[in-house]
């Protein structure tokens, strides 16, 4: 996502209107917060003066930058566990209400639906 947005932003500060225009048909173009997107097809489709700057892409950028630089790494095999507990008695009620598990426990041999 970060390179998607350093070429969004180099695009929308060149007014490249060509790449600008295929970066917003990419992928991860519907990714793009509301405002963003807005203001990248506002500086294709209209006329801005030349001072104009994607204000709102470049605070998106550095927010997600940020974000990344305090993401904790993990190393990419490692494998998130998660401790279940045992089933609690409203949940127990549940499935068995649902037909899929009987108050003692056991499974029954077909699905009946109440």
């Amino acid at each position: 996502m970060l390179a998607y947005l350093q070429l969004l932003r180099a695009a929308l500060v060149a007014r490249d209107e060509l790449s600008t225009r295929r970066l917003l048909k990419h992928d991860l173009a519907p990714l793009l917060p509301p405002r963003v997107r807005e203001e990248a097809m506002t500086m294709i489709y209209e006329d801005l003066p030349t001072p104009w700057f994607p204000v709102r892409l470049f605070r998106f950028y550095e927010l997600v930058e940020t974000l990344l630089a305090e993401a904790p790494a993990r190393p990419r095999d490692e494998q998130l566990e998660l401790s279940l507990g045992p089933m609690t008695s409203a949940c127990e009620l549940t499935v068995a209400r649902a037909g899929l598990l009987s108050l003692d426990g056991r499974r029954p041999e077909r699905l009946v639906l109440h």
